[in-house]
Parts: C-alpha cells; structure tokens; sequence
C-alpha cells in the first residue's frame, strides 16, 4: 500500500470521527489544566473546591499527580478530600503516599488513610488512628514494608486500568454539587449561623468527599445546634462518614450511647433513635 493510500485512508478515517468528541477531550483537557492550577491558589476554599472538580473525572495520570501534589496540604480538608478521591479513583500507585498520611497530625486525615488504603488494598489495617504517635509509626513501618513486598501485583493491574481509560476519551460529566461545594468556614467575616447552615445543606449532599467535609467542619464550629443534623449521618452509606459523624457528636454532648459505625444497620438504626431520643429531652429541658 502506497504512502498516499495509507495518508487517504487516515484522512477518511478521521473525518468520520464527529467533530465535537475532538473538541470536548480537547476541552475537558483544558478544564482540568484550570483546576490544577487552582491547587496553587493561596485561597485554602479554592484549592479545597479544585480538587472536588477534579475528582469527577476519570483516572487519569494528570489528575492523579495533582491530586497526590495536595497531600501535603496545610489544610486538613483539602488533604481529606484529596484522600477521598484518590480512593474513588482506584488509583493504587498513590498508596505509599497514602500510608504516609496515617502520620498524618490530624485525625480524620488518618481515618481518611485508613479507608483508602482499605479499599484500594482490600485489607483492614489493624490501624486506629486514635493511638499515640508511637504506636500509630510502628504500624506506618510495617505497612511500608508489607507494600514494597506487594506491589507488584496491584501495580501491574493498575497499568492495565490506567491504559484502559486512556485508550477510550471520555467527555466529562456535568458540573456537579461536588464542583461548586467550598468550604464556608474559610469565608471570612461569614456569621457563625450562615456558616452551620450551609454546611447542614452539605450534609445532604450525594457525594461522600462533601459529606465527611462538612461534618469535620460542623465539629470545628463547635455549635450544639448542628446535633440535630449530624445524628441521620449515623445512618450514612460511607462507613468514614459515619466515624466522623460519631466523633463530633461525642465531642458535642459528651454521649455515645455504644455506637459502632461498622455495626449491622438495625443496630445503627436503633443506636440513632435512641441518640435522637436523649437529643429531644435535652432540648425540652433547655440544656
């Protein structure tokens, strides 16, 4: 076959590609390269809302870099929310970085790590966040070590995944809730009521990175107004939800009545009302 028949054959080919698949991969290349700019921002809310954007789209090896570039964030929630998508992604080349998060100073980062690692690696830890530093490094280490002995196998397969995605262009989904969500505590001069109300509507969003935000949020506020709000997410469809949401209220009103957030929904369900009940006393009392 001649240069020019093959040359034919190409042009042909590509004219039978539409017109508007080439320009939106273009464009969902451009929009990605935005929002990992905006992971440079000064701004904490913005970098938290670029990389909620960024966890829309599909595995990526541009998008996985950035995400793992914010692992170190100052702030707690962008590091939360980077971990949340990691995880979503299925993005296993990132778990060293991850098992480094365990170390992490705060808590719901280190609970954050547990379930990523858990469900990229489909293994429980043994890890509780809650230990002293000491205890919580022995267990990083060993970890370290069970990884490099391991990863072979979970790295082969993830090529496989990465080579998948980029042989078949997707066009990004929609803007979601997850897109336009910022975190309200950083506004500054928002009132304290404007800042809980927002953050209660967040509580009810479809997006399990949003919802665990906002309850660590909830608790940094403080209020024992949220109490009411934060209760259903005992219930919630993500086990690190419902760990988040246990800790803030026990925080709130020095209660935990032996909810387990691993335990059988009818006892999840049953340890709620009865969470609900105290709470209904409490405000008819006026405590």
């Amino acid at each position: 076959m001649s240069s020019q028949h093959i040359a034919g054959v190409v042009i042909a080919v590509l004219f039978l590609v539409p017109a508007g698949i080439a320009q939106d991969v273009d464009l969902k290349t451009v929009e990605i390269a935005r929002f990992i700019d905006r992971l440079n921002d000064h701004d904490a809310g913005r970098r938290y809302a670029a990389v909620i954007a960024l966890g829309r789209y599909d595995l990526r090896s541009d998008v996985i870099q950035a995400l793992q570039g914010v692992l170190d964030d100052p702030e707690d929630y962008v590091r939360v929310a980077s971990i949340q998508n990691l995880r979503k992604m299925g993005d296993v080349s990132s778990v060293p970085r991850i098992i480094d998060r365990l170390r992490d100073r705060d808590y719901f980062v280190r609970v954050a790590a547990v379930g990523a690692l858990r469900s990229l690696l489909g293994k429980k830890l043994g890890f509780d966040p809650d230990q002293s530093a000491t205890e919580r490094e022995t267990k990083v280490v060993a970890w370290k070590t069970w990884w490099d002995a391991n990863k072979g196998s979970y790295l082969a397969k993830h090529r496989l995944e990465l080579e998948k995605v980029a042989g078949t262009p997707t066009i990004p989904a929609p803007a979601t809730e997850r897109e336009k969500s910022i975190r309200v505590i950083a506004a500054t001069g928002a009132a304290i009521k404007k800042q809980i109300d927002r953050l209660e509507t967040q509580l009810e969003s479809k997006d399990a990175v949003v919802r665990f935000t906002a309850i660590i949020e909830l608790g940094k506020v403080g209020s024992r107004r949220s109490v009411p709000a934060l209760i259903p997410r005992l219930l919630d469809d993500d086990a690190f939800a419902r760990i988040a949401a246990v800790r803030i209220l026990r925080k709130l009103t020095s209660q935990h009545f032996g909810y387990d957030p691993d335990a059988a929904q009818d006892e999840r369900e049953r340890l709620a009302k009865t969470w609900t009940q105290w709470w209904e006393k409490q405000a008819k009392s006026g405590k």
